[in-house]
C-alpha cells in the first residue's frame, strides 16, 4: 500500500491501465485502530478482481475496533506466533506449523519450540510449512527430523530444493524415518 491512502485509487487505477488480470493489495497497519486505508478500499471497484489484505495487531486495536473491522472484511486468520525471536517465527495454523525465517542449531529456544508444537495427539504425521524458511542449518535439520520424523512421520510442505534435499538426506540417516516432501498446495513432490 502507498503510505498515503488516497494515493490508492491511482495505484489501483494505472494497474488496471498496465493491463493487469487482478490486483493484490497489502501492507503494514503498524498504528492503532482501523487504518484510514479501509474507507478508501471499501470505495475501490476496479474492473478486475481486488485482493486486500490487512494485517491488524491485535494489541494495537482499541475497544470495539474488531467488531467495527469484521463486517468490512471477507475473513480472519490468526498469525499470533508460538515463538518469534525477530530471526525465526513459528505460527500455527490448524495441524500445520509454519516456520519461517532462520533456523540453526544454535537457537535452542526455537528447535524446542517446533518439536513441542509439532506433537500430534492424534497419530498423524506433523506437517511444517517451511516456503517462507530461509536459511535451515544441517544440525537443525538432524534434531528436527531425529525427533519428530519417527513414527507417523513428518511432512515437509513448499521446501526449496536446497532444504527439501538437506532434510531429504539427514532423515536417510534415521531408518523407519519417514519425511515426505510436499507443494504448497498439498502434491507430492520426490525429494
Amino acid at each position: 500500500m502507498p503510505p498515503d491512502p488516497q494515493r490508492l485509487p491511482g495505484e489501483v487505477a494505472r494497474a488496471v491501465a498496465e493491463g493487469w488480470p487482478g490486483i493484490r493489495v497489502s501492507g503494514a497497519l503498524t498504528g492503532p485502530g482501523v487504518a484510514p486505508f479501509e474507507a478508501v478500499v471499501a470505495e475501490l471497484d476496479p474492473p478486475v478482481p481486488l485482493t486486500v489484505l490487512c494485517p491488524y495487531f491485535r494489541r494495537l486495536l482499541g475497544p470495539g475496533d474488531r467488531e467495527l473491522l469484521e463486517p468490512m472484511h471477507d475473513g480472519e486468520v490468526d498469525a499470533t506466533a508460538e515463538y518469534d525471536d525477530g530471526v525465526f517465527r513459528l505460527v500455527r495454523d490448524g495441524d500445520v506449523m509454519h516456520l519461517a525465517g532462520e533456523l540453526d542449531s544454535g537457537n535452542a529456544d526455537a528447535l524446542r519450540a517446533v518439536l513441542r508444537s509439532s506433537l500430534r495427539s492424534d497419530g498423524a504425521p506433523a506437517t511444517w510449512d517451511v516456503a517462507d524458511l530461509r536459511f535451515l542449518d544441517v544440525g537443525a535439520a538432524d534434531a528436527l527430523v531425529a525427533a519428530a520424523a519417527g513414527p507417523p512421520g513428518l511432512t515437509l510442505r513448499g521446501a526449496s530444493r536446497l532444504t527439501g534435499r538437506l532434510v531429504g538426506l539427514v532423515a536417510d540417516r534415521y531408518p523407519g524415518r519417514a519425511v515426505v516432501l510436499a507443494e504448497s498446495d498439498g502434491d507430492t513432490a520426490s525429494p
